[in-house]
């Protein structure tokens, strides 16, 4: 088994991400998520992958996300570094 490092993309995670790259100016390329479930487009998402994107910092709750109820994410500048080969940012706690 592949050992990966911290703060680095599994397989699944670029997946996501990349497809979201794609279609990030379509309603298809945001991850959508209510209670428990979460889908890109038709394709079901797990929510684990959800939160990990959004430890990475590699997602954004879209502008009007939460109209109808959903909770709407979109690619940023942070994912689209991470799929080009930039390391994840370094967060500093706070003090």
């Amino acid at each position: 088994m592949a050992e990966r490092l911290i703060g680095s993309l599994s397989k699944r995670q670029r997946t996501v991400l990349l497809q979201m790259s794609r279609l990030k100016h379509e309603v298809d390329g945001e991850l959508v998520y209510e209670r428990g479930l979460c889908f890109l487009g038709d394709e079901r998402v797990a929510p684990r992958t959800l939160f990990a994107l959004l430890r990475l910092c590699a997602i954004s709750l879209s502008q009007d996300s939460h109209v109808g109820g959903f909770e709407r994410y979109t690619i940023n500048s942070t994912g689209e570094g991470l799929l080009r080969g930039a390391p994840p940012p370094i967060l500093k706690p706070r003090r």
